[in-house]
């Protein structure tokens, strides 16, 4: 921030943040109070840290946040199960090529009640055979969404639908999976 103030730039657009934290220790808050100092109209983003209490970030009353509730374009990943329900998710994961077809469903947590089988961390899915079936994953676990999808897709299967934790509500995520995947609301789960 301080490079682009003694470059001259009339406004600082940042679409970074972290957790809040006071004023004295935020370096987007002090940053952002010196550009201000300066005559540089800044704007920040009000955090990505999903329906929670307490997570808007950039808070200062000197910077303008911005921030959107939802977004109108979705990239829609449907699964349909036997008995005919279909959830809507999003994956970016949409091959023109893709066949669809039923597979069998499996939650690997269900089998063994370890919560690193819940979650389909590193390692959790070798004693399961998930080959060929549409695996059951939990968010969370300390474990990227996308690199979950490679773990599974490294044990076998075909497929992952991704179920939210309550924490994470409806806030889903449209991301480029190794495997044909879906991540849906938690109340589908």
């Amino acid at each position: 921030m301080e490079a682009a103030v003694e470059d001259g730039v009339d406004v600082l657009s940042l679409s970074l943040g972290s957790e809040p934290s006071p004023f004295y220790s935020d370096p987007v808050a002090l940053g952002g109070f010196n550009a201000i100092n300066k005559g540089i109209f800044v704007s920040c983003a009000a955090g990505n840290s999903k329906p929670s209490h307490n997570t808007v970030s950039n808070d200062a009353p000197w910077l303008l946040m911005v921030a959107a509730s939802s977004m109108d374009g979705l990239f829609v990943a449907t699964v349909k199960i036997g008995n005919g329900e279909e959830f809507e998710g999003e994956s970016i994961y949409q091959p023109a090529d893709f066949q669809s077809k039923m597979l069998a469903l499996i939650y690997p947590g269900f089998i063994n009640g370890l919560l690193e089988t819940y979650h389909c961390t590193n390692g959790s899915l070798k004693n399961i055979d998930v080959r060929g079936k549409l695996v059951l994953c939990d968010h969370g676990g300390n474990i990227g969404i996308v690199k979950k999808g490679g773990i599974i897709k490294e044990a076998g299967d075909a497929g992952m639908i991704l179920i939210n934790a309550p924490k994470e509500g409806y806030s889903t995520l449209a991301n480029v999976h190794a495997l044909p995947a879906s991540h849906i609301p938690y109340a589908y789960g």
